[in-house]
């Protein structure tokens, strides 16, 4: 039923065209006929080039950008506090 009236959209579609072209010339147009194979067609183009999403990739990244995060973030205070006791013995010196 859903694949009937993606046809029957995409006819109507080419038919609003065709008379907007007929207006808009202010001449007769010869109609084109399109037959049902090419209408299939484009709508199996248009459905194979819809983003598809990796949900298992999509989580597995997120998962290592937290897990470099949390690294960052872990090396970060080492790096401060080591500073800290590094500047206090300097300092006691």
């Amino acid at each position: 039923m859903a694949k009937r009236k993606g046809n029957e959209s995409a006819l109507r579609r080419q038919v609003e065209i065709l008379k907007a072209q007929i207006k808009s010339s202010g001449t007769y147009v010869q109609p084109v006929v399109v037959d049902n194979s090419s209408a299939n067609s484009t709508t199996e183009k248009a459905k194979s080039n819809e983003p598809t999403l990796n949900i298992p990739y999509i989580k597995r990244e997120l998962q290592k950008t937290l897990l470099f995060f949390v690294a960052a973030v872990v090396i970060l205070v080492v790096v401060s506090n080591s500073q800290e006791s590094l500047l206090g013995i300097l300092k006691l010196k």
